[in-house]
């Protein structure tokens, strides 16, 4: 799979779905094309995915500080086996009130069951995760909890 990466200091971000050949996505769902990035920072590690499903982009990101879990929780996302390979020590979900049901509940069970604290813009508001010192930390503009 060819990998495309924008820099900018000690900022990376590999993209790595979709693949350069766009012609390979052969699903007309528009989420099959959906960005699917590993930004990375000194020694912090955040997968974003867009709006990308379970088995729709083959991933292996390796570790992770922090998943950006796919299409707002959905059923389809957020597979066990990646979430095992990756253990992410936090997930967000950008989702909002009302949202089709969204996150679904085995998302996080799946999540919860790897000791991943999981938050919500739902409930949180914006989230800011800062990874300046050697430790990551959570900060809500809403005051909201996992």
């Amino acid at each position: 799979m060819d990998v495309d990466t924008i820099g900018f200091g000690d900022l990376e971000m590999e993209v790595l779905w979709p693949p350069a050949d766009a012609a390979a996505v052969t699903d007309d769902d528009p989420n099959s094309h959906s960005i699917v990035g590993l930004l990375e920072w000194r020694r912090f590690r955040m997968l974003l995915t867009g709006d990308a499903e379970a088995g729709m982009a083959p991933l292996d990101p390796g570790p992770l500080d922090v998943l950006k879990v796919a299409h707002h929780g959905a059923a389809l996302t957020t597979g066990q086996a990646m979430i095992e390979q990756a253990r992410p020590a936090a997930a967000v979900i950008s989702v909002g009130v009302n949202n089709y049901g969204h996150p679904d509940p085995g998302v996080l069970e799946r999540l919860a069951d790897q000791g991943c604290l999981v938050f919500s813009t739902r409930t949180c508001g914006a989230i800011r995760f800062d990874c300046r010192s050697n430790q990551l930390t959570v900060r809500t503009m809403a005051g909201g909890q996992p």
